[in-house]
């Protein structure tokens, strides 16, 4: 009978590493995809007063 618990928990175990690593990796990729859209507002919040300075650039350069 010992034997076939250190198979049953070798399964178990496989069974629970499994479903671990696919819900880590869900929950990585739900936190990569938030951070590139912050990122991506951030970026955009902070280069929009450089456009308007090189708007204002060619307008005076005109």
């Amino acid at each position: 009978t010992r034997k076939f618990r250190l198979r049953e928990s070798g399964s178990a175990l496989r069974a629970f590493r499994k479903l671990s690593n696919r819900l880590v990796r869900e929950e990585m990729l739900r936190s990569f995809w938030t951070e590139v859209v912050i990122f991506g507002i951030i970026s955009a919040i902070s280069a929009w007063p450089m456009v308007l300075m090189f708007k204002a650039l060619t307008l005076l350069l005109r």
